[in-house]
């Protein structure tokens, strides 16, 4: 029998000499954080459990004499809602884990529920709770704040810091996938800064407000920044002590009216004076603060202009209008002359516009020369390396297997022999090298020393945005160049020989570029059998048309038994999607034809099967079922096995996501020699989509469609309008009058995954909308009554709890187009529960107050 020692007691009674306001507060306020910093849950689970412990002992040792029907009724609406959600997982049609783990947040708030009861027990201990509740959120908003920025600025840089690494989004100041709940944890500590501003210092509140604001507008959250600019508005015109001074308001409106009528006439002159500068190879670190600049301000944007495309604003924001209109005002600066040539200013005519030094110790100068306007280059004391003439014009499609032809005159003021090369950079290339940055000029000899010269490329992977012309250039030597051309002679009416004929989105592009190729390259690589319809399929020209397209994925290439092979690995990510999906040249699948996919794969680490394969595809409205193909596995060698699966389409299908999805977290496999073949095959049939139609037309059309978003029925704003929008016809249609009337339970989740999910289960994004759909119109109108009493408690006592019902009003605002269920979003259930506590402190008093007047009186 265990004994407690006398150490042993006295560390027990320390522990319950902890303020458990503080206790309460701390465990509320790690709880929320688990949903905006993942590695939280491993601190915030723990403090759970241990302030479990804390409130059951102190409890059974001091507040056995509350009364229980109190406390009952205190919780009465919460426990109403929850025995609803208890009861639609009762009737569900199998046990779903999704729903259970939303159980357990709902169990966590009856426990904090309880503690507020339990603690929080008159307006004294509800003002300290409320101060305490605050400091902790301004303090922890302000760390995650400044670990968000951090990984930002670091981005702007190109570094990815492992600890911060946590979210898939590569703009933005968000440290989770989820940008909107990691904004909303910011705005509440903003708004407990703003509520407690007089008990801080002036320099203080400043650089913390001014911290979390910054957080906010870089989080990337539509919700966040239309919050945050109704609360800007709100603060300037009724100031932090929220005053109402009709006069004040109206000169405040005058001011704010002025200032946008200044800021449109700065903008309008900034925009529309010529600028002599680069649209296309501005320097790495400004570059990339342009994009990540631009589809931050887009994503914005379209809350109140959906049609504006990103390539307008791109231009609107770092282009010069007068000269930079794409299509347009460029032919302002192309030489008539020669329609072929791609580069804009040859003559120089407008300067040095679209031609810069970007290498040490280099001066430009516009000259006369025989044949017009010309530029000298000078270096003296330099490295002999970078481009000391480089072209930054319009960005140009270097496609591959295409031949660019370069023209130009050219003297040596100052130097000897040829002191400078011509060529392009082409970097991170499996099938090139650096031999294109050094060709071989033919030269021919003109008057006065000038020169004809002459080279040319032949590349061999399509490439844009990458460095070309005057390279090397020799120290203590002084060049001349004029009548600059580079001709395609290759070029096709049929292919876009500018990027921006593609799209200013460089992710669009890269699609592009790699369909392009893989069109090119389609009969390569197809060893195994000679009806392979995957280019590559031996890896021999690395990770070119496959892609890890699930979240904590990376692909290496490896040497295997077979040749080469590719190894997917994949960490702490959330089990669904493509972790190796082929990108490669879009293939045709014809209803009824049966197709074979056969590969060897070795498990390095995980489960003996870690993965699905098969096809992303809604068979006949009967949901997304090829992607979990069973398969016939045969062993061969060293822990190498032969897989085969095969699926006969039901209707035809073009472009589908393809092969190996959902491979487990903290697993790594081996593959190699993948197939795909079509046992059915009829050659009178186009095989692959670009022989259906023109590639320029096809690709268009598919880099404006995404995958997933192309298969949704109704094309409206949002994803969350086509799931508010199915909900009514999973209720119309999918369930019977008593399960309309009593629930459906959460086989819905299952539904809403085979109609829009990823992964096996999906939602409406809306808690109302699940209520009704779990628990049917009795436990849909259940919750409507208990959201019903916390918007008329907070209202009715709005002058005991301010803070909390501002912050409630946010929360329900961000909470509302997102989560299954009122449990889904710590936070929101948590502030659901505050004005039941203001209830029953307020009637708690009032009731004493009587009580001790009867006293007075008898």
């Amino acid at each position: 029998m265990f004994i407690p020692n006398r150490n042993s007691m006295t560390l027990f009674k320390r522990f319950l000499l902890i303020d458990p306001l503080f206790f309460l507060s701390l465990t509320i306020v790690l709880y929320i954080l688990r949903m905006v910093v993942p590695f939280i849950n491993y601190l915030a689970i723990p403090i759970l459990f241990i302030y479990f412990l804390f409130t059951s002992v102190h409890y059974f040792l001091s507040y056995k004499s509350q009364n229980s029907i109190s406390l009952l009724k205190f919780q009465f609406p919460c426990l109403v809602a929850i025995l609803f959600y208890i009861i639609g997982i009762i009737i569900s049609s199998h046990f779903i884990f999704f729903a259970f783990k939303e159980l357990l947040s709902a169990f966590i708030l009856i426990l904090l529920s309880f503690s507020f009861f339990l603690f929080v027990r008159d307006s004294e201990t509800f003002s300290k709770f409320t101060w305490i509740l605050g400091k902790q959120f301004i303090l922890l908003s302000s760390i995650v704040s400044f670990l968000g920025l951090l990984k930002f600025c670091l981005r702007l840089n190109g570094i990815d810091i492992v600890f911060l690494n946590f979210s898939t989004q590569s703009i933005g100041s968000s440290l989770t996938s989820d940008y909107n709940f990691y904004c909303l944890f910011s705005f509440i500590g903003l708004i407990a800064l703003i509520f407690n501003a007089s008990k801080f210092s002036k320099v203080f509140f400043t650089l913390i407000f001014i911290l979390l604001n910054s957080n906010i507008l870089l989080s990337n959250s539509r919700r966040g920044i239309i919050m945050l600019m109704i609360s800007w508005l709100f603060l300037f015109l009724f100031g932090l002590k929220f005053k109402f001074n009709l006069k004040h308001i109206v000169k405040k409106f005058l001011l704010l009216f002025s200032l946008l009528c200044f800021l449109l006439i700065i903008n309008n002159y900034y925009f529309t004076r010529q600028r002599n500068q680069s649209i296309d190879l501005n320097s790495k670190f400004q570059n990339q603060v342009q994009e990540m600049t631009t589809q931050i301000i887009f994503r914005y944007l379209t809350i109140i202009d959906s049609k504006r495309t990103y390539d307008e604003l791109y231009n609107e924001l770092w282009v010069n209008k007068n000269f930079l209109n794409l299509k347009i005002n460029y032919n302002k600066y192309k030489n008539s002359k020669d329609p072929k040539n791609l580069l804009y200013n040859i003559d120089f005519k407008y300067g040095l516009l679209f031609w810069k030094p970007n290498a040490n110790a280099t001066k430009h100068k516009i000259v006369k020369t025989p044949y017009g306007n010309g530029v000298r280059v000078s270096r003296f004391n330099g490295d002999n390396r970078s481009w000391p003439l480089l072209y930054e014009g319009r960005s140009i499609v270097f496609y591959s297997n295409h031949n660019y032809i370069f023209n130009f005159k050219y003297k040596i003021v100052s130097g000897r022999d040829n002191p400078f090369q011509i060529g392009f950079l082409i970097e991170n290339s499996d099938w090139s090298d650096d031999e294109g940055v050094s060709l071989k000029i033919i030269s021919k000899d003109l008057e006065n020393g000038w020169k004809q010269g002459t080279c040319n490329y032949t590349f061999k992977k399509t490439c844009y945005r990458i460095p070309f012309f005057m390279n090397s250039q020799m120290d203590s030597t002084i060049l001349e160049f004029a009548n600059i051309s580079l001709i395609d002679s290759n070029a096709s009416t049929n292919l876009p020989a500018y990027a921006d004929e593609i799209s200013s989105d460089k992710e669009k592009i890269v699609q592009y570029i790699n369909k392009y190729d893989s069109i090119n390259r389609s009969e390569m690589n197809n060893k195994r059998s000679t009806n392979n319809l995957f280019s590559n399929n031996d890896f021999t020209l690395g990770t070119h048309f496959w892609d890890p397209a699930a979240d904590s994925t990376t692909n290496e290439i490896i040497e295997t038994p077979f040749g080469k092979g590719i190894r997917v690995a994949r960490t702490n990510g959330n089990g669904g999607y493509w972790s190796l999906m082929y990108a490669g040249r879009p293939i045709v699948y014809y209803a009824g034809h049966c197709y074979r996919i056969r590969f060897y794969y070795k498990v390095e680490k995980g489960d003996s099967l870690p993965f699905n394969v098969g096809w992303w595809v809604n068979e006949a409205n009967q949901g997304y079922v090829a992607h979990r193909l069973p398969l016939i596995i045969n062993n061969i060698i060293d822990g190498w096995k032969e897989a085969t699966c095969s699926y006969k389409f039901k209707e035809t299908h073009y472009d589908l996501p393809t092969f190996l999805n959902s491979l487990q977290d903290y697993s790594t496999v081996d593959i190699a020699n993948v197939e795909l073949e079509d046992l059915d095959r009829n050659d009178s049939l186009p095989v692959f989509v670009d022989q259906v139609k023109k590639i320029n037309e096809i690709l268009s059309a598919r880099l404006s469609d995404s995958i997933v978003y192309r298969n949704f029925k109704n094309k409206l704003y949002s994803g969350r309008t086509n799931r508010w929008l199915y909900s009514m016809v999973v209720f119309k249609d999918s369930l019977s009058i008593p399960q309309k009337i009593f629930g459906g339970g959460f086989d819905y989740l299952e539904m809403f995954g085979k109609e829009f999910g990823e992964a096996g289960y999906d939602y409406p994004h809306n808690p109302f909308i699940s209520a009704f759909l779990y628990s049917g119109i009795i436990g849909g109108i259940a919750y409507l009554w208990f959201m019903f009493l916390v918007f008329f408690y907070y209202i009715k006592f709005y002058k005991y709890h301010y803070f909390y019902f501002v912050c409630f009003l946010v929360v329900f605002y961000f909470s509302f187009f997102s989560g299954n269920t009122h449990f889904s979003i710590p936070i929101y259930a948590i502030f659901s529960i505050i004005p039941f506590l203001t209830k029953y402190l307020v009637e708690k008093e009032k009731n004493e107050a009587i009580m001790k007047q009867i006293d007075i009186n008898i």
